[in-house]
């Protein structure tokens, strides 16, 4: 007994040291109990906000500390007023239930960035600190990967999956859709073609099965400590088609292009505002000495950028507005020579037979189909693009919110 009084005394806590050994174990007992209680509460909370975020097609949930849930549904942020404000305890136990981590990981980084499946349900997860104390905000992931046309892309996207080599990029801002749209056409080259894939991610959000193709998903922080040796080392990996989650930096743009000029495929994501500027935003990263001699590498691999963003449809949905370049020797002549903008615009406005889709037509089409009102883009586009779109729907039978003809 003295034995046993002694471990036991070595990690109860002084409160309850000096009450006799059976006062001790049926507290220690009680508290036992009542954690396991809290965690079965904590877990039955984490399934029901996930539910209800899936019922009501939220694309986020954010959980901070103090503070009520809310999640992002169409683009608003919404409190779920019928759950409490979120203790640091239950923040800790939904982390270790969903993602399964320990808030002394996040004191060594400040955030993090995962991904995990809890209940069936594939998430991304961002973890991070703030005034408030600690905030975790999640991404609900398709549990199947959609494809081109559920997605809603125009059929356009298609010759991307076709093409044997050169850098296609995915732009947009965050919570654009680029993850999705990505996985969808590689998806798309998995199921119809049978070429190595190499991915990397940060973190992996959507799981890839190997089917006419093989296809090889790496983490950064898990695989590989960063973008930059993922992308240097899958030279040396066999590889017919790259996905590299981000072009983040000078090294990892650098091995992206040098992967293009050698004959493989590159798919890769960019925080852009538009087509248009993804050239200069991509060569800036570059010191201006060495910037002409990058001008003229993308000029020859760059394939097509596609820029996107998500809008409330009338259908009490989202679906994303698009603007596609198809890299012709016209447009990669005008990268060459450091033609404006809006010269490119132009262009791509004027070669709908090659690919090309300018934003304005894109939104008219949408117009027409029923699944855009007028008045949601209307304060979302530049004055040049409002008076193009004014022009159109004046010129056609279009009307706000209804289409015909055109």
């Amino acid at each position: 007994m003295a034995v046993h009084q002694t471990l036991l005394q070595g990690w109860c806590p002084k409160s309850v040291r000096g009450v006799n050994i059976e006062h001790q174990l049926v507290i220690l007992e009680y508290k036992t109990v009542k954690r396991i209680y809290v965690i079965r509460v904590v877990k039955r909370m984490i399934k029901n906000i996930i539910r209800y975020a899936e019922v009501q097609n939220c694309s986020d949930i954010h959980i901070a500390q103090n503070q009520i849930v809310s999640v992002r549904k169409r683009g608003d942020i919404i409190f779920l007023s019928q759950y409490d404000k979120v203790n640091v305890f239950e923040i800790e136990k939904f982390l270790q239930e969903t993602v399964g981590i320990d808030l002394d990981m996040l004191s060594h980084s400040g955030d993090i960035d995962t991904a995990c499946t809890f209940e069936g349900k594939r998430l991304r997860a961002n973890i991070y600190k703030s005034i408030d104390g600690i905030c975790i905000a999640l991404r609900l992931l398709n549990d199947e990967i959609p494809t081109i046309e559920q997605l809603r892309l125009p059929k356009e996207i298609y010759a991307f999956t076709k093409m044997k080599s050169g850098l296609v990029l995915i732009i947009g801002t965050t919570g654009s859709g680029k993850s999705t749209t990505l996985a969808s056409i590689l998806d798309e080259i998995n199921r119809t073609q049978t070429v190595n894939i190499i991915t990397v991610e940060d973190p992996v959000e959507y799981l890839h099965k190997s089917k006419q193709s093989r296809i090889m998903q790496r983490e950064v922080g898990m695989h590989v400590p960063s973008f930059e040796a993922a992308v240097r080392s899958a030279m040396r990996q066999d590889p017919d088609v790259i996905l590299v989650g981000e072009l983040r930096d000078l090294e990892t743009i650098s091995n992206a292009i040098t992967l293009a000029e050698t004959g493989h495929l590159v798919f890769a994501t960019l925080h852009a505002k538009s087509v248009a500027e993804t050239v200069d935003r991509l060569i800036d990263v570059f010191p201006s000495i060495g910037q002409d001699q990058i001008r003229i590498q993308l000029s020859s691999v760059l394939r097509g950028v596609l820029h996107q963003r998500l809008v409330p449809d009338t259908k009490k949905g989202r679906l994303p507005l698009v603007e596609l370049m198809m890299v012709d020797d016209v447009i990669s002549s005008m990268i060459k020579q450091k033609q404006k903008s809006n010269a490119l615009r132009d262009y791509i406005r004027s070669k709908k037979d090659t690919g090309c889709i300018h934003l304005v037509d894109n939104i008219v089409a949408h117009i027409k189909n029923g699944d855009l009102d007028y008045t949601t883009v209307k304060f979302m586009l530049s004055v040049e693009d409002y008076k193009l779109l004014e022009s159109i729907m004046t010129s056609c039978t279009v009307k706000r919110g209804v289409g015909y003809g055109c």
